[in-house]
């Protein structure tokens, strides 16, 4: 119970200690008296949301402390469980006009949050018409729960826990495809998505390679104009880039000065990279031959395979993960005459506990 309440600096009052006997405590006055003031201590203590106005006009602080004794079983628990085993305890909270806060339990430093949840468990608050909250039928539940305590807790757990497991398992029961003919159903279509897939036999990146080959077939003609054109400058011919190189390396050859032998390196250098790139042109060149046959073949295999990756998630990889679901899900509905079987008896199993 509050056993004490000492109050400075809030709203109109200056200083004000309040001793509170056993039993019921009644605060009588007028309207305006202050017993409102009384009551916002009480709530400013125990952690509620700061009301800036409260402080006493050309004071530079307001402090509240409450002493809360003789706890129940329940409330002894609790406090334990908060980690305070006193058979007293002090509230202190400390409002400063520059906006700074100070909040203590048994004198120890404390954050608001702390109050709120000490002071939950000393006491009740109610404003004035909260008591409407009793007539709302959403909270009627909660009550009762509330005023079992712990007998029902237990309970409520429990029954929460088969309920949970009966969703679950109405929820697996719908994804087995519900009665046999939709099962059916679902199982024919799953088939011939998985056929279709497999028989395409899709391979990661094969899409893109068969672009760029298309890409490269459809410039034929271009590609080996301008292939044969860089053959001829980079080799084929006595004034080529390759023949300058060696005529300049051998040029240098013979002149042992370290700058030259340095750029000889550098032109043999020079030399074997290009005869790299003449080679690999060369190879282009082989390949870009127009074959009309390859092409078709080719533009066929691109548009199955879009045509797939549009069906199935967008793109090769996303096709190869729909049809390993797909598979799975068959297997499913295959096993689904077992697994009904099973699930039907866990449900009722659980309809008979609830009973």
């Amino acid at each position: 119970m509050l056993q004490t309440l000492n109050i400075e600096n809030v709203a109109l009052i200056s200083k004000l200690s309040i001793d509170f006997g056993s039993g019921l405590n009644i605060l009588l006055g007028e309207t305006g008296a202050g017993k409102s003031i009384i009551f916002d201590s009480i709530n400013f203590v125990l952690g509620a949301k700061l009301d800036k106005t409260l402080l006493r006009t050309g004071e530079t602080a307001m402090k509240v402390d409450a002493v809360f004794s003789g706890f129940n079983e329940n409330a002894q628990a609790k406090l334990q469980e908060l980690g305070f085993d006193d058979d007293e305890i002090l509230l202190s909270r400390t409002y400063f006009a520059d906006g700074k806060s100070v909040c203590k339990i048994n004198g120890a430093p404390a954050v608001t949050s702390m109050l709120r949840e000490v002071g939950n468990v000393l006491l009740d608050s109610y404003s004035q018409h909260e008591s409407i909250e009793l007539l709302k039928t959403k909270n009627h539940l909660a009550m009762i729960d509330k005023y079992a305590g712990e007998k029902i807790s237990s309970i409520k757990n429990e029954l929460s826990d088969y309920y949970r497991k009966y969703k679950d398992i109405l929820a697996q029961i719908e994804k087995l495809g519900g009665n046999e003919y939709e099962r059916e159903r679902t199982k024919s279509l799953l088939e011939y998505q998985i056929n279709e897939i497999e028989d395409a036999k899709l391979q990661v990146g094969e899409d893109a390679d068969i672009a760029e080959r298309l890409k490269i077939l459809n410039s034929a003609e271009k590609i080996c104009e301008a292939i044969g054109e860089c053959e001829l400058l980079l080799s084929d011919n006595p004034n080529s880039a390759i023949s300058a190189l060696d005529t300049s390396a051998s040029l240098l050859n013979q002149l042992d000065i370290e700058k030259i032998s340095d750029c000889r390196e550098r032109l043999v250098s020079a030399r074997i990279e290009l005869e790299d790139i003449y080679e690999t042109l060369v190879d282009v060149k082989d390949e870009c031959e127009f074959d009309e046959k390859e092409f078709n073949r080719l533009d066929s295999r691109l548009d199955t395979i879009k045509s797939l990756s549009k069906k199935y998630g967008g793109s090769v990889e996303k096709v190869l993960e729909y049809l390993e679901q797909a598979k799975k899900n068959y297997n499913e509905l295959n096993d689904s005459e077992y697994l009904l079987s099973k699930l039907s008896k866990e449900k009722d199993e659980i309809l008979e506990a609830f009973s």
